[in-house]
């Protein structure tokens, strides 16, 4: 009998084929960024793009910074400051948890963090080898608050890079949508997306305003806004309510698609198509020829629902 021929794959490999099903996109890669500088209680995160993207993605924030002794975990796989337990998971709320995204992310680029700590005087710029590994370590200039760098995603996946830049512009789009949905959940955060190509282009700023109705202004504009009137729903259980801004049930007040239509589970961007289903059908009992624009948070109690059934 022959010898055998499966043989171990070494934990590099394994590394980066595991990182691909976590970071599956451009999406999911300024996700996972966004959220992590919400979490450390930014007032303030910056979205830079070069090349929508494709180039590199800089996320800048006033957070509370990472702490020195973090350095050496911070991008490593299993790690996370959100959970102690499995049964954490019912008392959950922040938005990151699975302590897989910087860690992915080194895998499938090139990442750098120069980040300070309120209790720190001087920041710091950590480079980041594959394994998330600190390659190196230097003191430099910053405020407090943390800024993560990605250069050349799914490099070293070269069909998964080359499928990123044939859909760049969809890829970008999606982003952006995505994006809109923190830029209008998030009051009290100001949160700008930047875009670098021939020239810096802004998709959009927030002004870290505390009502939502402003954040809409901001993002979906005035006159969209102006059709819009307020919403709110409760139940006998205050845990449960569902509260935001919904379009005026007259003609001309809708859209032609139902391509503005955001849902958050307590404040976290989710995607909800049999509810919007429904939502769109009583609408059309009122405006028979387009979609409402919907704006809504459902509060709903951390034990009733499980954040780690879709990425978001």
């Amino acid at each position: 009998m022959s010898g055998g021929s499966i043989k171990s794959i070494d934990r590099s490999t394994v590394h980066r084929i595991c990182s691909d099903q976590v970071i599956t996109d451009l999406c999911s890669a300024v996700k996972e960024l966004v959220e992590n500088s919400l979490d450390a209680g930014a007032t303030s995160v910056e979205v830079r793009l070069k090349n929508c993207g494709e180039e590199s993605i800089e996320v800048i924030d006033n957070g509370k910074g990472i702490q020195p002794d973090d350095f050496n975990m911070v991008a490593q796989k299993h790690t996370t400051s959100k959970l102690e337990d499995f049964d954490g998971l019912q008392r959950l709320t922040s938005f990151g948890f699975r302590g897989e995204a910087l860690s992915s992310l080194c895998a499938l680029a090139g990442v750098e963090i120069t980040t300070r700590h309120t209790n720190e005087q001087v920041g710091t710029v950590l480079t980041l080898d594959k394994m998330g590994h600190v390659e190196s370590k230097k003191a430099g200039a910053r405020g407090v608050g943390t800024t993560i760098s990605i250069k050349e995603l799914f490099r070293g996946l070269p069909v998964r890079h080359q499928e990123l830049k044939r859909h760049l512009k969809r890829e970008y789009s999606k982003l952006l949508a995505l994006l809109n949905g923190y830029g209008l959940i998030c009051t009290g955060v100001r949160l700008s997306v930047t875009n670098m190509a021939k020239s810096r282009q802004t998709a959009f700023t927030t002004k870290g305003s505390k009502n939502m109705r402003d954040n809409i202004i901001e993002i979906l504009g005035v006159k969209q806004t102006q059709q819009l009137m307020e919403f709110k729903c409760s139940q006998d259980d205050p845990a449960i309510a569902v509260q935001g801004f919904v379009s005026k049930p007259q003609q001309g007040c809708g859209r032609s698609t139902s391509d503005r239509q955001y849902f958050f589970v307590n404040r976290r961007p989710v995607d909800l198509p049999s509810i919007s289903h429904k939502i769109n059908q009583t609408y059309r009992q009122y405006n028979m020829s387009q979609a409402p624009v919907l704006v809504l948070n459902f509060t709903l109690p951390t034990d009733s629902y499980d954040v780690n059934v879709t990425p978001y």
